[in-house]
């Protein structure tokens, strides 16, 4: 995966994750990331995280529960 390329993942309760996709265009991630935190809000209680990687494994977009978007800076 290339720097342009994002991924959009999900952290449940349990602790375990999944990558809902991979290899996307920022726009794409950013879309599919503010769907899975709407379907998240309803469903509350199974997703804690959704974050947004890019192609160097970095945090580009975080999202907790109860929190909202979460800013991080990049050391």
């Amino acid at each position: 995966m290339s720097e342009g390329e994002f991924s959009v993942i999900e952290f449940y309760d349990n602790g375990t994750h999944a990558y809902v996709a991979r290899e996307l265009d920022a726009k794409s991630a950013v879309e599919l990331a503010k769907a899975c935190i709407d379907t998240a809000l309803v469903i509350g209680g199974v997703v804690n995280q959704i974050v947004i990687t890019d192609g160097g494994g970095f945090t580009a977009v975080q999202w907790e529960r109860g929190k909202g978007i979460v800013f991080t800076e990049r050391s």
